[in-house]
């Protein structure tokens, strides 16, 4: 899938987590503040825009809560 001109990657969703609906999000980027609050994402291959509730760091790796 080609990514969009001024977009990266910057995670991936590689499994879920609890019972709140988080996701593990394995970083592909080097600064995890991407995932903050309030900040929007492309999810899968339909480029879903979605906003991150929350997000927090979980054993290398970070558990993000999306709207």
């Amino acid at each position: 899938m080609p990514i969009p001109e001024g977009h990266m990657i910057v995670g991936r969703i590689i499994n879920a987590h609890g019972l709140r609906g988080e996701v593990q999000v394995e970083l592909h980027t080097d600064f995890p503040e991407r995932f903050a609050s309030g900040e929007h994402v492309l999810l899968g291959e339909s480029l879903t825009l979605t906003e991150i509730r929350t997000s927090r760091p979980h054993k290398g790796r970070m558990l993000v809560l999306f709207e």
